[in-house]
């Protein structure tokens, strides 16, 4: 499989919870532009299947074991992404969890509540600290991708956690639409932020993307 309309060779994306649903997606496509691609997740079989699926698309890609929430396991990771492919180009902290039990709020423990909270946001947190911090060495900038969901806005039934940590992904680095329009909760669901890194340690935020799939920008009242 490949991608032809336009070529990722010689660029290197990390994925974390690449190992399955969309996160794994996001990894073919990449992989099938040419980037380098490496994903990461906790579960030993699903990260060797994604990487098997991978390697068949390019060759290059891999898999690692890392739990996000865990600071130092993502300092190790992405070290060991710098040290396999000497540069990261692309990031996107795909890697989230939901609350996983039928207990209504009121019965919610502080495990419940920061299991989630440790992955979804402190976890993004982690990941694009390390990621930034690289692009801004390299001088030549790069590509962060975040995501949310429509809990934030609508809500989750035993998963207030979930949704606390679904909202403010795709605002970190100002997103906005093509006509410089920031997006409502409704429609930004995936929003992709280019990071300019001079070598200064400045990181400044260019426009993000939120485009359908025909390239036009969805008005912020539009609810996709």
């Amino acid at each position: 499989m490949a991608y032809d309309a336009f070529d990722l060779s010689g660029k290197v994306a990390v994925v974390t919870g690449g190992n399955g649903g969309i996160g794994l997606g996001f990894a073919r496509a990449v992989a099938a532009a040419g980037a380098d691609v490496s994903i990461w997740g906790t579960n030993p079989d699903k990260n060797a299947a994604a990487e098997k699926e991978l390697k068949e698309i390019n060759p290059s890609a891999s898999a690692t074991i890392c739990d996000v929430s865990n600071e130092s396991a993502v300092e190790e990771a992405m070290a060991g992404v710098i040290a396999r492919y000497g540069r990261v180009d692309a990031c996107f902290p795909n890697a989230g969890i939901g609350t996983q039990n039928q207990k209504p709020f009121f019965e919610h423990s502080n495990e419940d509540w920061f299991s989630v909270i440790d992955v979804n946001l402190h976890g993004v947190f982690y990941t694009l600290r390390a990621a930034t911090r690289q692009m801004v060495e390299q001088g030549e900038g790069g590509t962060l991708v975040l995501t949310a969901s429509g809990t934030a806005i609508q809500g989750a039934a035993k998963g207030q956690a979930y949704a606390a940590t679904t909202r403010p992904r795709p605002w970190w680095f100002g997103a906005r639409f093509r006509d410089g329009t920031s997006p409502s909760p409704t429609v930004a669901r995936l929003a992709s932020c280019t990071i300019i890194g001079n070598g200064t340690g400045q990181i400044g935020s260019g426009p993000c993307v939120n485009s359908r799939r025909d390239g036009t920008s969805p008005s912020p009242s539009v609810r996709e």
